[in-house]
């Protein structure tokens, strides 16, 4: 029997085909009967079970004892002792020892397992960790950064040695011997003060890091660092004011011997 359904009414009460919403296209019955597996399958996912099940399991993790690497071991017999095999089940009669089995393993994990507190000194030790390492790269780039300035003065002040005229009167020709057998000849007014000694001794590559100056004649210590040096290295103490070569009582020649302190900065 052939059937167009193309009274509407008729065919909304027959099969609710309503052609306002098809047009002229022809019914067909098959195409709303479609097989479970061509129907395109929907996951179920709801946020707030999702959000709360990981919360639960991130619960769980933190207070088990297998993820902070607690184990308490059980021999054989003694599980036996209290769990017999029936079959394909294991049956257990004495629940006092069971319970008291129970405890044994709840007391044991107790004492294995990290306090609250021990994690807290735990993580405090870690914390005081990486505040000490912080603290010592600081040092160390501190260092690192007055190293290169001192490295820019001691240049400055070669390249102003390498162009300060010699005297013409009154001058004195001091021998500057180096701990490493290295000497420099270098003259100088009487009237000069002793930093520019210092000055000359402290631009040669021969210089150590911490050194003390003296003086063959008269045989002393000679206090001529200036103020500035106490930044980047050792000044032995002096109260006075830095003297002159006159005033330090070298003569028209004298012999300065550079020595090396034991301590290095």
């Amino acid at each position: 029997m052939n059937r167009e359904y193309k009274n509407e009414r008729f065919a909304k009460s027959y099969g609710g085909y309503d052609r306002k919403n098809h047009g002229d296209k022809p019914y067909d019955r098959d195409n709303r009967r479609q097989p479970y597996s061509n129907r395109p399958s929907k996951t179920f996912t709801n946020q707030s079970w999702q959000h709360q099940k990981q919360k639960q399991k991130q619960k769980l993790e933190s207070k088990s004892n297998i993820t902070l690497g607690v184990v308490y071991k059980i021999s054989d017999p003694q599980l036996k002792k209290y769990w017999k095999p029936n079959g394909n089940v294991w049956e257990c009669s004495d629940w006092r020892g069971l319970q008291n089995l129970t405890n044994q393993v709840k007391d044991g994990l107790c004492k294995m397992n990290p306090d609250e507190e021990d994690l807290e000194n735990a993580t405090q030790n870690e914390l005081e960790t990486l505040e000490n390492q912080k603290l010592e790269e600081a040092k160390i780039k501190e260092k690192e950064v007055k190293k290169q300035q001192f490295a820019g003065i001691r240049s400055l002040l070669k390249y102003q040695i390498q162009n300060l005229k010699e005297p013409s009167a009154d001058n004195v020709r001091v021998s500057i011997i180096f701990p490493c057998g290295a000497i420099v000849d270098r003259s100088f007014s009487e009237s000069d003060s002793l930093e520019i000694l210092f000055n000359t001794i402290i631009s040669s590559e021969n210089c150590p890091e911490n050194f003390s100056i003296l003086s063959n004649e008269p045989r002393k210590e000679l206090l001529c660092f200036p103020e500035w040096y106490n930044e980047y290295g050792i000044v032995p103490q002096q109260n006075e004011i830095i003297q002159t070569f006159k005033e330090a009582g070298l003569g028209s020649s004298a012999v300065v011997y550079v020595k090396k302190n034991q301590t290095e900065v």
